[in-house]
């Protein structure tokens, strides 16, 4: 059995104060730097980090790479010769409309009912899945949070299969991942670092 390691990494000092579309390139810059650890502690090398079609990552050197950011977290994992997704949120309520697009009621049931955690869950799991697929957002409908065997561990249903998606909650976000094959997940929570520009 492999080991994933994804890698969970606090916001860079001052990323709060930028702002548009500055902070979103520090943020883009600091998943990246997660990957990079992810890469590291799992003896990958990766070369050109390219996308292709509905922006989805194109493997490098053999491994398949995911990356995501929050408010105050960029995640990053690689995994050799199966595709992988990442997703990292903040839980902070939203719009109340956004719930029915994201989660049904039986789905929230499965993880004890309704709370801005609970939805969380079933939306980063969902983004995981979806980014491992390569679809994104688009097929956001397509897939269903199916059952919830632990706290840290979702199955979701998508293209008539089911992923294991496993779970992270720390300093009030949730992390997700979902790799195909059979592997055990080490997730590593590093401290914040400064980015050269």
């Amino acid at each position: 059995m492999s080991i994933l390691r994804p890698v969970l990494l606090a916001a860079a000092p001052g990323t709060a104060d930028l702002r548009g579309r500055e902070r979103v390139a520090e943020q883009s810059r600091h998943a990246r730097l997660a990957l990079a650890m992810s890469a590291e502690k799992s003896g990958a090398v990766l070369s050109e980090l390219a996308k292709g079609e509905h922006d989805a990552p194109l493997p490098s050197l053999g491994w398949h790479w995911s990356i995501s950011h929050a408010r105050a977290f960029s995640a990053g994992v690689v995994a050799q010769g199966q595709p992988v997704g990442i997703d990292v949120e903040a839980i902070v309520p939203r719009k109340q409309d956004v719930v029915p697009r994201v989660a049904s009621r039986g789905e929230l049931e499965i993880l004890g009912g309704f709370r801005w955690e609970t939805f969380f869950q079933v939306w980063t799991a969902k983004e995981a899945v979806l980014k491992k697929a390569g679809c994104g957002i688009l097929e956001l409908s397509r897939c269903t949070v199916v059952a919830a065997p632990t706290a840290e561990l979702l199955v979701v249903s998508h293209r008539g299969r089911e992923h294991l998606v496993h779970l992270l909650l720390r300093h009030r976000h949730i992390a997700a991942v979902s790799c195909d094959g059979e592997h055990a997940v080490e997730w590593s929570l590093e401290a914040a670092r400064e980015l050269a520009t």
